[in-house]
């Protein structure tokens, strides 16, 4: 049986952790709504005027290739031993 005073102390503990949580659940639910309208804003913008993709052209040949000149996985790296070698011509000084 507990005396009114502790009675009190808890009541009032578990009303204070509750009252915690409800704000920080309503800072989550702000954090997420004010993200999702500012991405919707962003992304819509950028959809609207063209900005979000790239052209099919572009898409097809590789943006690597269009930005660096280059392919990022050329098939000449999957050929058997490629790297085995490259480690050893490293480790023996041969390749810079």
């Amino acid at each position: 049986m507990c005396y009114p005073p502790v009675q009190l102390l808890v009541t009032s503990a578990a009303s204070f952790h509750a009252q915690n949580f409800g704000w920080n659940l309503l800072g989550a639910v702000t954090i997420i709504a004010w993200t999702g309208c500012t991405c919707t804003i962003l992304f819509g913008t950028m959809k609207l005027i063209g900005l979000l993709r790239v052209s099919e052209e572009v898409e097809i040949a590789g943006m690597d290739k269009i930005r660096h000149g280059e392919p990022a996985y050329p098939v000449g790296s999957y050929e058997d031993n490629v790297f085995v070698e490259d480690c050893q011509q490293r480790s023996s000084g041969k390749l810079q």
